[in-house]
């Protein structure tokens, strides 16, 4: 309807109902037009588009059926992760619903759009997009609601706030219910790996298993490796290591047979992380060295992870000097090559506690890591330096701050583990 329309318009100018309004009709009467309560008179609403700078053709139905459809074949191409095909489509289909004037056309493309930008990890379009999808969310008829708050999902969980993260993933989950769609796979494994991070591992690996089992059956075997590696850090977790080592065993292999270079990086740090639970320390550093040069050759972020575990291990066997070479190298590729934040405090802490550089080490928690992770939703880390902090403060006789951030940490454990 037109009042949508211009409603539309208003709001990607970002203009104000009264900005728009001014000079041509009151603004009751404009809120009237935009809730379809009324139609605007020819005058009015000439007026109106012309101060939108737009021109509102029909469209035929055939014309809008024939989009839709192209929007979501590019989605179908976004799921498969064959950024090349969906690089090659993208041009094209944005100018075509440029030129639409359909609402629902431009709601849908945004949508998968969003989804888009999500997985060339271009954040800054990506925040773009959320911040316009955000306004119209009550509005979103609910298979476009159920697409948008599964990929919102994905942009909170990229952001490591996993709280709205998963309640973007339950909407989701209950709008494909609603409208009797087959809910996507991919749905149970965005759940699966924000409750992996929520320490909720029971819950983690019954969706991480449910997402498998789908995949399975469509045969999608990259997915298969990437629910096969929740499962087996789970298994893990819960003091199951050999049923963890097969699962990674069984992936690694097919990760190796169809060259998933990423799967391989990712199999080989969590293959490292069962060694060193198990105090298999040459063989836990065998596999994260191996992890590390697939990761660095590979541009792949979480490297500096890798190094911390890496050096963990050689400090846990009095072997500072090895710990402190990991750590200069892979500090020292951060110039070159992204890293997380979250990965590279936790590599500066360690470097002071290794140095015993006390001071240091207090200072960079209180002015850098802290705030970071407090910022970020990382209540893990948090924890880690306050216990640290609880420790120092302890023992420099400090007994309240001691008490203080000791029941920080046990705070936000409680908080984040119930």
């Amino acid at each position: 309807m037109i009042g949508d329309k211009i409603n539309y318009y208003r709001r990607q100018r970002k203009m104000t109902q009264e900005d728009l309004a001014q000079g041509i009709c009151s603004i009751s009467y404009l809120s009237k037009v935009e809730n379809n309560k009324m139609e605007p008179s020819e005058e009015i609403l000439s007026l109106l588009l012309r101060r939108l700078d737009i021109d509102i053709p029909l469209e035929n139905k055939q014309t809008l059926r024939v989009l839709t459809e192209a929007i979501f074949h590019w989605y179908e191409v976004l799921r498969e992760q064959d950024m090349k095909a969906a690089d090659n489509q993208y041009a094209g289909l944005k100018s075509k619903v440029k030129n639409s004037t359909n609402i629902e056309i431009k709601l849908t493309f945004a949508v998968v759009e969003f989804r888009y930008f999500l997985l060339k990890q271009d954040f800054k379009q990506a925040q773009n997009l959320a911040e316009f999808l955000h306004q119209y969310q009550d509005d979103l008829p609910p298979k476009l609601a159920y697409y948008y708050h599964s990929f919102n999902s994905i942009y909170f969980y990229l952001q490591h706030d996993y709280p709205q993260a998963l309640k973007c993933c339950n909407k989701a989950i209950d709008l494909g219910s609603l409208i009797a769609e087959k809910i996507e796979p991919e749905v149970y494994y965005q759940a699966a790996l924000i409750y992996s991070r929520l320490a909720k591992t029971p819950l983690a690996m019954s969706l991480a298993e449910k997402a498998l089992y789908s995949f399975t059956e469509t045969g999608n075997i990259k997915k298969c490796i990437s629910c096969q590696i929740i499962i087996g850090v789970c298994l893990n977790r819960l003091e199951q290591p050999e049923e963890a080592r097969i699962k990674f065993t069984k992936a690694l292999h097919l990760a190796r047979e169809l060259n998933f270079i990423t799967a391989q990086a990712y199999l080989y740090h969590n293959i490292g992380m069962l060694h060193s639970s198990l105090h298999n320390k040459p063989a836990a550093i065998d596999c994260f060295s191996t992890s590390y040069e697939i990761k660095i050759n590979h541009h792949i972020k979480s490297y500096l992870n890798t190094v911390y575990h890496l050096a963990q291990e050689f400090s846990s066997m009095q072997e500072n000097d090895r710990a402190l070479e990991w750590i200069a190298k892979g500090l020292s590729n951060c110039e070159k090559l992204p890293a997380d934040r979250k990965d590279f405090l936790m590599l500066c802490i360690l470097k002071y506690q290794i140095l015993g550089d006390v001071e240091q080490l207090v200072h960079f928690i209180h002015n850098e890591a802290i705030p970071f992770f407090k910022k970020s939703n990382l209540w893990l880390q948090e924890c880690e330096c306050n216990e640290i902090l609880g420790d120092f403060y302890s023992k420099a006789h400090h007994y309240k701050k001691s008490s203080y951030y000791f029941s920080e940490s046990n705070r936000l454990r409680k908080m984040n583990t119930i």
